[in-house]
């Protein structure tokens, strides 16, 4: 990452945390009248929001927002950008739920939290059912609280009916998209199409496109730049998933936050794991079926499926495959108006989404 979008991004990341810290504070207040239990459900969101996370999709919206030379604005674009980290972390909350994963942010996520809480007090059973249930009800009030900032964005009616109708869109394609994926541990075969409408829907709008959208619309972008970001959102998103892939399977537990041995024992259809059964052969692809999508697997079977996938050209495809939908991505920019150097430090961006080190 060069030195003035790291810059940029420091700034955009500092504010955000700033925000939500007070938007926080001030619902566990609200809860705190209600009852006890209450409070802590919103103490336990405040510690999981504010220890981690890229602020990813506020860094972008901002960034969309200054392409389109946004300048009069800036205390709205900022209260948007603070709604979709709200609505990331209630999909990454229900997210962790479908997973069952206990840890987010190299720390204990909502349903962690609650589960070791309880564990001490109640059957291990019981203490997870409820722990579930905390964090469905985790997401949902996130959900509610991002909805609500949106609809009191100080802004004309044509456009605060236009960021709520893009945000709920946004919302409806993830959906399909994580649907796609949790099914996707049914399939047997790795059908690359299905596996890239998962990331063009699970990541590349949600993460980039509409972020991206919802900042220019705020600026009063025109038709030409909404479809010039779309184009650079879809193809980084699947540049971005892509790197996601390799660093899910290459990187450590600090790096990506989570077991290493997560998405090999979930059975998770990526493009890498795609190329890796093609590539493979015969020997090498009897050992990746016994161990793809297997509970026990090994930190030993782990390593094996490394090797595997960097031996079968599996890794080197990948990260081509990254590298390709990221030019793409930059290409996007170059036949329409916006701000010089907002549109270098997206091209600097998209460099970055596959340079990240695992």
């Amino acid at each position: 990452m060069t030195e003035e979008l790291a810059t940029q991004v420091k700034h955009i990341q500092a504010e955000i945390n700033r925000c939500l810290a007070v938007i926080l504070d001030e619902q566990v207040a609200l809860a705190a009248k209600i009852d006890p239990a209450y409070k802590q459900l919103w103490l336990d969101i405040r510690k999981y929001l504010l220890r981690g996370g890229k602020r990813l999709r506020p860094i972008l919206a901002v960034l969309g927002f200054q392409a389109a030379n946004g300048r009069s604005d800036e205390e709205s674009i900022y209260e948007l950008a603070l709604s979709l980290e709200l609505i990331h972390a209630f999909l990454l909350i229900h997210d962790d739920l479908m997973d069952h994963d206990d840890r987010r942010y190299g720390g204990l996520n909502i349903i962690g939290q609650y589960n070791k809480r309880l564990s001490r007090q109640v059957h291990p059973v019981v203490a997870r059912d409820v722990a579930n249930s905390m964090a469905i009800l985790a997401g949902d009030v996130l959900h509610g609280l991002a909805q609500a900032r949106i609809a009191q964005l100080s802004v004309d009616q044509a456009t605060g009916t236009e960021i709520a109708t893009r945000a709920q869109t946004m919302i409806f394609e993830v959906a399909a998209g994580q649907q796609l994926d949790v099914l996707g541990v049914t399939h047997k075969q790795f059908a690359i199409k299905s596996i890239l409408k998962v990331y063009r829907y699970k990541t590349a709008r949600y993460s980039i496109v509409t972020p991206l959208q919802l900042g220019a619309v705020l600026a009063g972008a025109d038709q030409d730049v909404l479809d010039a970001f779309a184009q650079y959102g879809d193809n980084l998103g699947l540049a971005f998933q892509l790197t996601d892939d390799l660093l899910g399977m290459f990187g450590s537990a600090r790096t990506i936050g989570k077991p290493v041995v997560t998405d090999l024992k979930e059975g998770k259809q990526t493009v890498l794991m795609h190329y890796g059964f093609k590539f493979a052969t015969p020997t090498q692809k009897a050992f990746l079926t016994k161990k793809f999508g297997n509970q026990t697997v090994t930190l030993d079977d782990h390593r094996e499926v490394k090797k595997i996938l960097t031996d079968n050209g599996a890794r080197a495809k990948t990260a081509v495959l990254a590298a390709d939908y990221a030019k793409a991505a930059t290409a996007a920019l170059d036949d329409i108006s916006i701000n010089g150097a907002t549109a270098q430090q997206l091209r600097d961006f998209a460099s970055y989404c596959v340079d990240r080190k695992y």
